[in-house]
């Protein structure tokens, strides 16, 4: 299990992200995936997932942010990208990776225009939409 708040006390620096483990599915699918969101180029820890939802924030004209950017990739592909600038974390969960405050900019280059666009690809899944029984199959049993 993913422990946020192990994960904060076990890094103690305050600029670093840890993000939630979500649960999604593919809009026409009924097949889970795990997924975090990364505002590129924060600093964050990157627990092991099927895709990393990327958001990146635009600048108008007048140089202030206007809107956001949003984008799925897989894992692996992220992770081929910027693990040179990766540390490994030990701890409580495996396979975690963390991008320091000092490395943002260096890999902030490589997501300019990255992923497949986030618009209605994916939904949240509910924890209790993870029940998968027929429960008038559970009732006729009971009254055998």
């Amino acid at each position: 299990m993913f422990n946020r708040k192990k994960i904060v006390e076990l890094i103690g620096i305050r600029d670093i992200f840890v993000p939630e483990l979500l649960i999604l599915r593919k809009k026409y699918s009924r097949k889970p995936v795990t997924a975090v969101i990364w505002t590129v180029p924060i600093a964050m820890v990157f627990p092991r997932c099927d895709i990393i939802w990327i958001v990146r924030p635009t600048t108008g004209d007048n140089g202030e942010e206007d809107s956001e950017l949003k984008c799925f990739m897989p894992y692996n592909e992220v992770m081929t990208q910027i693990d040179k600038f990766l540390v490994p974390l030990e701890g409580p969960v495996p396979n975690l990776k963390m991008l320091k405050p000092e490395l943002t900019l260096e890999v902030d280059a490589a997501f300019k225009e990255k992923g497949e666009q986030a618009k209605g690809k994916f939904v949240g899944v509910s924890s209790d939409s993870f029940l998968d029984i027929d429960l008038e199959e559970i009732r006729k049993r009971s009254r055998k």
